[in-house]
């Protein structure tokens, strides 16, 4: 068993260490989910490492291991050596969660470990033998895949104390003698945004000026754009195109891209008591009810009206949004396991907000969600990253995530799919719009469904993709059946080939839109590897 940094035994993982050094209301490094409690056995699959440079009252270099869904640490004073004659002293400090595997900024003074932290290298690992097993017996063996560490390394307990240990690179062909140089001389920036550690620090002491000046409520009145009105009742969502990569330049906002249902709320409006809150889908159904721990957290906010843009989502114990936690949750009532995630600020106490740049509309959902912020309430700001869009869907993608969202800073809101929003997508998949089906009672109902993708140079507006004949069970056929069955029509809304059709096809009116993932496009336009989901 090892030791924590205050001298406890440690040996599951456990993250309260972590959390209770730390002010998180003062410090940007991040909380973490909980602990995921991944079990590593010898020959699974690659896990992450990291290595942070960290610029504290001293210039050390923290080794992390992903072990049981945490991020096992060491701080290594000199940093690692290449050369296997070469011992390094490996103190063990507490666990971190594994969203810190790329935090890259600026700890303010007086915050535990206040200093400059670098990503200096990541990548994967894997344990030579059984990862939680050796890490209890106090002898690690593993080969690491990183940008700079590679190859066999070894990390021993050593007899003086039990976070002591020792780091010693292993005889393989990545081993360099200490005279040809140490690696964190020859390549000392950062793997994640090549960056130097004086070029960290400085975009830190921006984004904590920034950070404090954001988070003061400017009254709506004085945003650019703001027009005194009435609450908008029913506004429909704005749309991302899809693009195949991120924008350059600064003038772009980056976003994760969330996995659940895109949700408006608005708050005091015309068809509500003042502070109430109604719950709107993307086209406009009313969900307040099985949204209801939302709409409660919602009245919390301190303002009189609002009306909020953002995604209903469930996240996994890592911290990622989960499409198929979210509908067990919802067919299972539990709408205490649901996070409304907040991107946009359409309307705030008289003031119609949707003319003001985006920029300044996220500067003020900040502000006006910030009193909430720490109090637990699962309603969050969803952060941005400004620039850097490459970085961020590569991140996203390595992360395995559904990819990113990037914005034009500068936009005013507007309804409906446009170029100021744009959807780069880690994995392809997309919303569909159901334009048939084929009856299959050995299938339960449905055998498969006719998509459409929408198409402007199309008279109906839409083309064919093909059919999607996976992906359903039980409970879906249940529901979706008799929705199809209410819009059945004799002729299709769209050209479909000759060749898809049947006896058992029955077109319907393009009303409903199915959430498809899939490999790609065959040469003549349709879904390749296509699934409901």
């Amino acid at each position: 068993m090892a030791k924590d940094s205050g001298g406890k035994k440690r040996g599951r993982a456990d993250l309260a260490t972590y959390r209770a050094k730390r002010d998180f209301g003062k410090t940007p490094e991040p909380a973490g989910g909980a602990v995921a409690g991944v079990a590593l056995a010898g020959g699974g699959d690659d896990l992450a490492f990291v290595v942070q440079k960290h610029r504290a009252r001293q210039l050390h270099y923290d080794l992390r291991l992903e072990i049981d869904g945490v991020l096992r640490s060491w701080a290594v004073a000199k940093g690692p050596s290449l050369d296997p004659k070469v011992k390094r002293l490996a103190v063990e400090t507490e666990d971190h969660p594994m969203e810190y595997g790329s935090f890259e900024g600026v700890i303010p003074a007086g915050q535990y470990g206040g200093g400059t932290v670098m990503v200096w290298d990541r990548g994967t690992w894997v344990p030579q033998g059984d990862g939680p097993g050796d890490y209890a017996a106090g002898q690690i063996k593993f080969r690491l895949a990183g940008e700079k560490w590679k190859g066999g390394w070894t990390l021993v307990r050593t007899a003086r104390a039990d976070n002591h240990w020792l780091l010693i690179k292993e005889r393989d062909i990545f081993a360099v003698p200490e005279a040809e140089g140490a690696v964190t001389d020859t390549a000392p920036d950062s793997a994640l945004s090549g960056r130097s550690i004086d070029e960290i620090a400085a975009a830190g002491k921006k984004a904590t000026t920034a950070a404090s000046r954001k988070r003061t409520r400017v009254p709506p009145r004085r945003l650019a754009g703001a027009a005194k009105a009435a609450l908008p009742v029913g506004t429909k969502p704005q749309l991302a195109t899809t693009a195949a990569q991120p924008p350059a330049g600064t003038g772009w906002l980056h976003e994760i891209k969330h996995d659940g249902y895109r949700t408006i709320a608005e708050i005091g409006g015309a068809d509500v008591a003042a502070g109430d809150v109604r719950l709107l889908t993307r086209n406009g159904h009313d969900w307040t009810d099985r949204y209801g721990a939302i709409a409660a957290a919602i009245t919390t906010l301190p303002c009189k009206s609002a009306v909020l843009d953002g995604e209903m989502c469930v996240q996994t114990p890592e911290g990622r949004t989960d499409f198929g936690l979210l509908k067990e949750a919802l067919s299972a009532g539990n709408d205490t396991a649901l996070i409304y995630l907040v991107f946009d600020l359409l309307y705030l106490d008289g003031y119609d907000l949707r003319a003001t740049p985006l920029i300044e509309r996220k500067v003020a959902l900040e502000a006006l969600l910030d009193p909430v912020a720490e109090s637990g309430v699962p309603v969050r700001f969803s952060e941005h990253v400004a620039g850097r869009g490459a970085e961020v869907y590569d991140h996203a993608v390595a992360m395995g995530l559904e990819g990113i969202i990037s914005k034009r800073a500068d936009a005013p809101y507007g309804s409906g799919r446009s170029r100021d929003w744009l959807k780069i997508k880690g994995q392809h998949s997309d919303g569909f719009t159901i334009v048939g089906y084929t009856a299959s009672a050995a299938a339960g109902g449905i055998g498969a469904l006719l998509m459409a993708a929408a198409d402007a140079e199309s008279k109906s507006g839409l083309r064919y993709v093909g059919r999607v004949g996976t992906g359903f069970d039980e409970a879906t056929v249940a529901t979706l059946l008799p929705a199809l069955k209410k819009l059945v029509r004799k002729t299709p809304a769209v050209p479909v080939p000759r060749e898809a059709l049947d006896e058992e096809v029955r077109f319907v009116r393009p009303k409903l839109v199915a959430d498809i993932v899939f490999g790609g496009w065959t040469r003549d336009g349709n879904l390749r590897h296509a699934a409901f989901r």
